[in-house]
């Protein structure tokens, strides 16, 4: 095997995964293994880990503006490769839509990555659509997963892969939880967006619930405030003066930031 074919799946939480190996033929030879995302567990942030190895202070450093979104995988990834002088040709493709996963082929570069957006994206969307709107059984959404990403073709383009002697490697940058209890918090306009983190200078908790850092670097975060709050068990972010208002809209919604086991352990799968 000289070639390897990497997919990210954005958000494959590890009890995803064992739904998942069900599907996969006996046939396949696969080994499973975990590691650990880094805090937060937002893909803004865990996605450049994962392309350049490298911590999100690090990546600031260089690069403070790759921090504000992920469209430099590439760049990144190439940083990488060349810092630990990786004489390899390789690929990046994003897959945005369901039906597109069916498309992907072997192109014969040494290292293929695929990036698999849409299930983080459907989930994100799942209190914006009717139907799903009062799905709270976590079974329910785990198995609606399954069926959305076996319907995807996937398996059939794994097996593609093994067919040109590619190792193919499944994984992800985090997981996710469903949101069940609201933390309140009071800050200014320099608050950070998000309902498991939240940076800035005045943020301030209303209870003991979160945990607040003030030494970011020693986290591997950068320092682009004196405060970062976040989320513990399966709490999100409120301001206390919406408490209510918000309580409403974001209980038992999809997110994720926090550092629960479901959000940091990710799986990793290597079969061949």
């Amino acid at each position: 095997y000289n070639n390897v074919s990497i997919f990210i799946i954005d958000a494959f939480r590890i009890d995803q995964m064992l739904l998942f190996l069900k599907e996969i033929p006996s046939s396949f030879n696969i080994e499973i293994d975990f590691y650990f995302s880094i805090i937060p567990t937002s893909t803004l942030f865990s996605r450049n880990s994962l392309f350049s190895g490298k911590l999100p202070l690090e990546i600031y450093k260089r690069h403070p503006e790759y921090l504000n979104d992920n469209l430099h995988e590439i760049e990144l990834f190439d940083e990488f490769l060349r810092e630990n002088k990786i004489s390899k040709n390789y690929r990046i493709l994003k897959i945005n839509h369901f039906e597109d996963v069916s498309k992907i082929n072997p192109l014969g570069k040494e290292i293929e990555i695929n990036v698999i957006n849409f299930i983080d994206e459907f989930l994100h969307q799942k209190a914006d659509i009717e139907s799903l709107r009062d799905i709270k059984s976590l079974d329910t959404i785990l198995k609606l997963i399954n069926v959305i990403l076996i319907d995807s073709k996937i398996i059939s383009v794994i097996e593609r892969y093994l067919k040109k002697n590619y190792i193919v490697f499944i994984t992800t940058d985090h997981g996710w939880i469903i949101g069940k209890k609201p933390i309140a918090i009071s800050g200014g306009k320099d608050l950070s967006e998000g309902l498991r983190f939240k940076f800035g200078d005045s943020l301030r908790f209303m209870s003991k619930d979160g945990y607040l850092i003030k030494n970011l670097e020693d986290y591997g975060l950068p320092k682009i405030s004196e405060r970062f709050g976040i989320a513990d068990g399966y709490g999100y972010f409120v301001f206390k003066s919406e408490e209510h208002k918000f309580k409403k809209q974001y209980e038992n919604y999809f997110m994720h930031g926090g550092i629960t086991i479901e959000e940091v352990i990710c799986p990793i799968l290597k079969i061949k």
